[in-house]
């Protein structure tokens, strides 16, 4: 899963820069199977949330 919410229109669940979320799901996948190369693969964790 790659975040996108920065990535598009708020209006729009659709991200309208889709290279962008491939080039983050691309540096995830390289990262997970080859291991870190220089670059932050790892994606965003939610540290709390609200009941």
């Amino acid at each position: 899963m790659a975040i996108a919410i920065d990535v598009g229109d708020a209006g729009n669940i659709h991200p309208t820069n889709k290279q962008e979320v491939g080039r983050r799901l691309s540096l995830w996948a390289l990262g997970t199977v080859y291991g870190p190369q220089g670059r932050r693969h790892e994606r965003p964790a939610a540290g709390r949330t609200r009941d």
